[in-house]
């Protein structure tokens, strides 16, 4: 970081900047636009409710998670060197952690985390380096952005599940240290990534010595379709086909310290999008086999939603989701039913239009089902906002 830094200064002091303040921050180029450098910040606070759903739960059991929380607060600085070198750093300073409190009921706390370090050089559009620390290419919801869901929050095959008792890891991966090649070809209708990365998780140096390899691809035939699951511009007919794939190692090593079969995580997932005129609708599925002392666990994934955006800024939609960490019959299956209503306030200096992602206001519900069980886990309610620039 202080590298480029320096870069920076020395690319800036040798042709005039300009300074400016739009959609993506504060901005600083050159004159000639081959250096840049934008300044954002995200800030989006929440009030969630999540209810039992069984009548006769205790009372204390009714309300488990209750109050205003500030779910994401990001500070971005990105940008380019010479044309050639991208940048992209960023800091969650509202990262959500759990501990236990005096009677070993679980709280929440809010701690600075580094999410993104990463340098992207671009040799050409069809070939790219990508080094440092950002999300593993895997799934498309990963993909998208924190602040251009349609949802508060990710699906649950993506990022799992917890209420009560019950505990479900997800079956994408987040972000990780490593490096990978990645580009575009034919106006960005076919991109790919692949890469390798340290398969230990988020700012974990270093690793226990195994790896994650992971890919993706994506077909886009009706041309460039923007990682957004909302269709704020309303634009004309997009589809999107992706597949996605990865290989997750981890050493093992007996009571004597003898190296072991290593325990292995393979995933591979398909997806689908299409946008026309403010109509978006998204779907993906994971499946997932692990061997772990050898024992082998198969797991799925899968989740589709629908989306609509009306011409007043106004974009209700509805989703599905099932996550089923071990097709054994245990009966740990949940699937969860949701709706969501997003308001995307005017722009007052453009008559007619919005402000999109950078000022909107959530309002969603969801409901849980365990498989087997006579009544609901639980609901739970949002009222979300998210103010950035």
């Amino acid at each position: 970081m202080i590298i480029l830094a320096l870069l920076s200064s020395q690319a800036f002091a040798a042709d005039p900047a300009s300074v400016s303040f739009g959609p993506k921050g504060l901005t600083v180029a050159d004159a000639s636009g081959a250096n840049t450098f934008n300044l954002g910040l995200s800030f989006q606070p929440r009030l969630t409710a999540t209810f039992s759903g069984d009548p006769d739960a205790a009372d204390e059991d009714v309300v488990s998670d209750e109050g205003v929380r500030i779910r994401r607060m990001l500070l971005t600085a990105n940008g380019s060197l010479v044309g050639r070198i991208d940048y992209r750093f960023r800091i969650n300073a509202a990262n959500t952690v759990s501990f236990p409190d005096a009677d070993g009921k679980t709280q929440l706390a809010s701690k600075p985390v580094l999410d993104d370090a990463q340098v992207v050089f671009r040799i050409a559009e069809p070939l790219q380096l990508s080094v440092g620390q950002w999300k593993a290419p895997f799934t498309l919801s990963q993909a998208m952005s924190d602040t251009t869901l349609l949802f508060p929050d990710r699906p649950i095959p993506i990022d799992g599940y917890k209420f009560g008792d019950v505990k479900l890891d997800g079956l994408g991966w987040s972000r990780d240290a490593g490096a990978a090649l990645l580009g575009t070809v034919a106006e960005k209708r076919f991109e790919y990534a692949v890469g390798v990365f340290n398969g230990d998780g988020q700012n974990v140096w270093p690793g226990d010595g195994g790896l994650l390899y992971v890919g993706r691809v994506q077909a886009a035939p009706l041309g460039e379709l923007k990682y957004d699951e909302v269709d704020l511009a309303r634009g004309p007919a997009r589809l999107g086909i992706g597949a996605s794939a990865s290989f997750n190692t981890h050493p093992t090593y007996d009571d004597a310290g003898a190296v072991g079969d290593p325990d292995t995580i393979l995933r591979a997932g398909g997806d689908l999008r299409f946008a026309a005129a403010g109509l978006s609708i998204q779907g993906e599925a994971i499946y997932s086999v692990t061997h772990t002392a050898g024992n082998e666990t198969d797991g799925l994934g899968a989740y589709a939603q629908l989306g609509y955006c009306l011409p007043i800024g106004v974009a209700p939609g509805v989703r599905w989701s099932r996550l089923d960490p071990s097709l054994d019959g245990k009966g740990d299956a949940v699937t969860q039913l949701e709706g969501v209503v997003n308001w995307y306030l005017p722009d007052p200096s453009k008559s007619g239009t919005n402000l999109g992602h950078k000022a909107q206001l959530q309002l969603g519900w969801t409901t849980s089902l365990l498989e087997g069980a006579s009544t609901p886990l639980a609901h739970q309610v949002q009222l979300a906002a998210a103010v950035g620039f």
